[in-house]
């Protein structure tokens, strides 16, 4: 009889430790990739511009719903949920992403998930600053790929890349936030409306040792330009 209940203990114990190790805490998210989807921000009063057609708002939000993407399936199918930011074309507009930390961190790092429908384009923090916190990163130049323009040809011709950003940052407890700003530039073309222009933004990746949470609006914002999925 005492060793049926030696045995039983035992094998109680060794269940509660093998759901600890495969369940952790039960308290949230785990530490790791989290990814922050561009048309899940807020993005009441921003407004931009291409060649012959302006935006605003979530009219911004470019993929599925637009032509010229939903055409070409190597561009559509790089996009994660199907949908970016376009039109980040205007200087001093700012890409705003509002998220939770459990923990403060350092060390973290991040990756934007970008593309470029005016060309290969050369984005430094002379073109577009990012910013942790109030923070300016120092990162390395980032070229992301787009197709060569003939003429006034402009389309987002190539698939939508990650591009890991060179400077690592720290991510406090509770509230942080990412702001990508775009500057005045010459990477568009000369003497017309798109002459500074910016990368079409997907996504951000933040790797990190907190566990990250965030509100994503997607639901409203795919309403507001009557979208499905």
């Amino acid at each position: 009889m005492k060793k049926r209940k030696f045995a039983f203990l035992l094998a109680l114990v060794l269940l509660v430790a093998v759901c600890a190790a495969a369940c952790g805490n039960n308290a949230g998210p785990a530490a790791g990739e989290v990814v922050f989807e561009a048309e899940g921000i807020n993005l009441a009063g921003l407004s931009g511009h291409g060649y012959s057609n302006e935006a605003s708002e979530c009219g911004m939000i470019q993929g599925q719903n637009t032509k010229s993407v939903r055409e070409n399936a190597s561009v559509l199918n790089s996009i994660s949920n199907s949908y970016f930011v376009g039109f980040f074309t205007t200087p001093g507009t700012t890409l705003t992403f509002d998220f939770t930390a459990d923990k403060a961190s350092a060390g973290n790092t991040m990756k934007l998930r970008m593309g470029s429908e005016y060309g290969t384009m050369k984005i430094d923090p002379s073109v577009m600053t990012i910013k942790v916190n109030g923070t300016e990163l120092a990162y390395s130049e980032i070229s992301v790929r787009g197709k060569k323009l003939v003429g006034l040809n402009i389309v987002y011709g190539e698939p939508f890349k990650d591009y890991e950003v060179s400077a690592e940052f720290d991510l406090v407890q509770g509230a942080n936030k990412i702001e990508l700003t775009i500057k005045q530039n010459s990477l568009g073309i000369k003497d017309t409306n798109v002459e500074s222009v910016g990368p079409g933004i997907d996504c951000i990746k933040v790797k990190s040792g907190s566990a990250l949470t965030w509100s994503s609006l997607w639901d409203a914002n795919k309403a507001e330009i009557q979208v499905e999925g």
